[in-house]
């Protein structure tokens, strides 16, 4: 490695950091959910489902219980920037690696981390229908895009020390399972698949117990009672149509247009997990609330990258046949 790729190294590090604190420091001007502060979850005072989702919050409660922190963060809820800024940079790195995976070239890459970027703009900071922040949103991309990694590098024992507390962070992890049954099939023994497929399901139902059993169901949740009439509610509203249309910072359009550009197989299979998780937002998911849409980003952005480079590399052989590009 030359002198020259170690300054692009410090120059794209630098990059990321910059946009991270910038990007979490806008972020905390979003207001929390008020039965679900960071400080209503670590205490237990929170509602099911958000309770189940307890990883951080806990983590916030011990660091400000053992660690000297609290002379510059001074309550609970003030470590939400503190993950926020790691888990974004953690983001941006782990994406860059699952780019590097897929093969994509650097020019490629820098490509994928600015539409990321932009994906994550669009995403948490511009909507103002629920603008609400969570702890987990964030690092619910980060287990997400870490686990598609790993999948392709298939670094299991990582992969499973991870999983389970990623179920932990957010429950939507589970269409991770979705994604490796699609990107494995004909490429993995299907006796091998049946058994991750198995072991993740059981990692994942065995945390929800775990959950179930320290928190109980006994609190309602607004979402799983209300969240079909609220829906269609919702789409008696034009902005509803608007709001919704700028999901992953509008980047299913170029996928949906282009989908014939998509030649990386990993790629392309792995964007039809975005069927079923759709399908089961409608019916879990406030759908103005395009935050829950936040897994999906890293899917899109790969396959506008990849719309892009096989789009360009096609503009390029017509100008070799045909002799009148510049």
């Amino acid at each position: 490695m030359g002198i020259k790729s170690y300054w692009q190294i410090i120059w794209l590090g630098v990059a990321i950091v910059g946009f991270s604190l910038h990007f979490s420091s806008l972020r905390m001007s979003r207001p929390q959910y008020e039965p679900t502060t960071v400080e209503k979850i670590a205490s237990g005072q929170s509602m099911y489902p958000y309770q189940y989702r307890s990883l951080l919050p806990l983590v916030a409660l011990g660091m400000h219980t053992h660690l000297p922190l609290n002379r510059f963060i001074h309550t609970v809820d003030g470590y939400r920037y503190l993950f926020e800024l790691v888990f974004t940079i953690g983001l941006f790195v782990v994406f860059l690696r699952y780019m590097r995976s897929l093969s994509f070239s650097p020019a490629a890459c820098l490509c994928g981390l600015i539409l990321l970027g932009h994906a994550l703009i669009v995403t948490y900071l511009i909507p103002r229908a629920y603008p609400y922040f969570f702890v987990y949103d964030i690092p619910g991309i980060f287990f997400f895009t870490g686990g598609l990694w790993l999948i392709q590098r298939q670094k299991w024992l990582l992969f499973y020390l991870i999983y389970p507390l990623a179920v932990w962070n957010r429950e939507t992890i589970c269409f991770l399972t979705v994604v490796f049954v699609l990107v494995s099939y004909r490429g993995m023994p299907n006796r091998k698949i049946v058994a991750h497929v198995i072991a993740q399901m059981f990692i994942w139902f065995t945390v929800k117990a775990l959950l179930s059993h320290a928190y109980g169901t006994s609190i309602s949740s607004f979402a799983h009672h209300t969240i079909i009439a609220l829906n269609m509610e919702h789409f008696r509203s034009f902005d509803t149509y608007v709001t919704m249309f700028s999901s992953v910072g509008y980047l299913w359009i170029p996928v949906m247009l282009f989908w014939r550009y998509i030649r990386n197989v990993t790629v392309a299979r792995s964007l039809l997990m975005c069927v079923p998780f759709c399908m089961a937002m409608c019916v879990v998911g406030n759908l103005v609330e395009i935050r829950i849409f936040g897994e999906l980003i890293p899917l899109f952005v790969v396959g506008v990258v990849d719309i892009l480079m096989n789009a360009k590399m096609g503009t390029a052989k017509l100008c070799e046949v045909g002799g009148t590009c510049p």
